[in-house]
């Protein structure tokens, strides 16, 4: 090998290097307001307050791929009407990176961003005092558990222990020791007595939908001035006071990045309209009588699985969410080659509609979709009987949500007669 050839392969080897270090963006996503809300069996809200929290996040503008740890906030005090006053919940997240995904559409998702929210807890002492775990492993203060728990809620042994742990609490000035009592704090803190419950949220700026509630996060202002609004919706877990997993729950943050990623640089948006149409009705307000038409590209930053994930579509605007139709897993028909689904749903006893439709409403749809070459997806939506006066507005914002993937696009409305095109 030549003297010059080995002097070109450094200097190949060292731009490679460049540009993989160019690619990545140390960022900043300072806080601006937090809050979680149950949304069933009961809808209540739990503003959180923020104070300027920050969150930092690395961005490979090249592939897409967003890295944070939510570890780097530090724990969350609300007020819960329904805990002892002298005391304020917690929220609080475990010291670990995630890895999620970006896309030039402004779509952020952040995967299995896990914690505990601790409720109705004691406060020997007297205010203030927030919550702290009485349920928590002994051998992992990040595991949730429930005496004489199994499965999900025992406290199995940790390599290379071979013993198990024991279901107990933490110390309130050291939350990453476990104690019995008090006597186990050292220096003297109190023994948490207060019900831990898990967190386990894949936050996005999309729109995802769990059994029949969609939330509506936003990217549309990133690429402008950094605002991002991150959602999450789950069943609560087993462990949750009073209701058990019984209900739904869900969890926002909004927050301002800085600096910003190009979105020339970043990959292709996942969702993306080539042509919608809402046709509105004569009817009354209210009424079931409007239409819409939906085409578009959808590109998935991982597979995708029809017969195991529902598939839903869904309208809003600035005022909120206008419709959302959920296909329900298996319900699309694949054919032969398993490149294309279609589903006719002539009675509307297939796809659900949120909100509910007015009584007497007959909705009928039509969806197919085809798998390219490249792994793209085009898919077709055609619906009728719907109330979408929602829809009379100057912007829409449509989502697609199927398992994890929750991309969104904003787009202009145009208004002629009764059609508004989008």
């Amino acid at each position: 090998m030549t003297q010059r050839t080995i002097h070109w392969m450094a200097a190949g080897l060292l731009l490679g290097s460049l540009v993989t270090q160019a690619s990545a963006l140390d960022s900043t996503c300072t806080l601006t307001s937090m809050r979680q809300d149950s949304l069933a069996p009961a809808t209540l809200a739990f503003p959180v307050p923020t104070n300027g929290e920050q969150l930092p996040m690395t961005i490979d503008e090249a592939t897409g791929a967003v890295t944070v740890n939510f570890g780097a906030l530090p724990i969350m005090n609300f007020p819960n009407g329904f805990s002892d006053q002298s005391e304020l919940d917690t929220i609080f997240f475990q010291d670990e990176p995630v890895t999620g995904t970006i896309d030039a559409g402004g779509n952020v998702v952040l995967p299995h961003v896990r914690g505990i929210n601790c409720t109705q807890g004691k406060c020997p002492g007297g205010p203030p005092c927030p919550c702290v775990p009485g349920n928590v492993c002994s051998n992992d203060v990040t595991r949730v558990c429930v005496p004489a728990g199994t499965g999900d809620l025992s406290c199995p042994p940790v390599d290379p222990d071979p013993n198990p742990g024991v279901c107990q609490g933490v110390c309130s000035n050291d939350r990453t020791t476990s104690c019995a009592s008090e006597l186990d704090c050292t220096p003297p803190g109190f023994c948490g007595e207060g019900v831990g419950m898990r967190l386990d949220a894949t936050f996005t700026t999309g729109a995802p939908t769990f059994e029949g509630f969609t939330v509506l996060g936003s990217g549309a202002g990133l690429f402008t001035d950094g605002a991002l609004r991150f959602v999450a919706v789950h069943s609560t877990p087993p462990e949750t006071y009073g209701i058990g997993d019984v209900g739904v729950s869900m969890l926002m943050f909004s927050c301002d990045l800085d600096p910003l990623p190009s979105a020339d640089a970043l990959p292709q948006a996942g969702w993306a309209v080539k042509k919608g149409t809402v046709k509105l009705g004569t009817g009354a307000p209210g009424d079931a009588d409007d239409s819409l038409s939906v085409k578009g590209a959808f590109v998935p930053h991982g597979d995708i699985d029809f017969a195991a994930d529902d598939l839903s579509l869904s309208l809003a605007s600035d005022d909120g969410l206008v419709a959302t139709l959920i296909i329900p897993n298996g319900s699309l028909v694949a054919n032969s080659k398993g490149n294309k689904w279609k589903l006719v749903d002539k009675d509307g006893s297939v796809v659900t509609i949120a909100p509910t439709p007015p009584a007497g409403a007959t909705p009928s749809h039509k969806v197919s979709v085809k798998k390219g070459k490249t792994g793209a997806y085009s898919i077709a939506l055609s619906s009728k009987g719907l109330n979408l006066d929602g829809a009379d507005t100057d912007a829409l914002v449509s989502g697609l949500s199927i398992g994890a993937e929750t991309p969104s696009e904003r787009s202009p409305v145009t208004a002629k007669k009764s059609k508004r095109t989008f």
